[in-house]
């Protein structure tokens, strides 16, 4: 099995190979229950965003319940909204994932924490990471 930590990194990041593989690399140490690798993906993924890799991370965190992952990917899509909506993972969202826009509008007008307090209580019963109450 290939490392994705190096004698030459620090314990707290992937190297440049795992950065790569985050992604994939999230969704084995979710199924496997791995915290340790989880804790290090979800950390590359936050660095590593960008207007055209948001909306796919966005949809990442959510799925796999990933918090942390989600809130930063919701923030960063707001922060730099005007570049994200010309992207074809925004197409992508408003076609397969319309929850998504509706946390993306919450967040925008509300603001990442108050946003996620109205969906919560939403009478559309959006599915958010965490779960009621489980804000980080």
């Amino acid at each position: 099995m290939r490392s994705f930590n190096h004698p030459h990194h620090s314990q707290d990041e992937l190297t440049a190979e795992g950065a790569l593989m985050a992604d994939q690399l999230l969704v084995a140490a979710d199924k496997y229950q791995l915290e340790r690798l989880r804790w290090l993906c979800e950390k590359s993924l936050i660095s590593a965003l960008t207007e055209e890799n948001v909306c796919e991370v966005l949809a990442l965190g959510a799925s796999l319940n990933a918090v942390s992952v989600w809130e930063s990917s919701l923030a960063f899509a707001v922060d730099h909204a005007e570049a994200v909506l010309a992207t074809e993972g925004m197409e992508r969202i408003a076609s397969q994932r319309p929850d998504l826009l509706v946390q993306l509008f919450a967040a925008a007008k509300l603001g990442v924490k108050r946003g996620r307090e109205i969906c919560e209580s939403s009478p559309m019963k959006l599915k958010l990471p965490g779960g009621p109450g489980a804000w980080g």
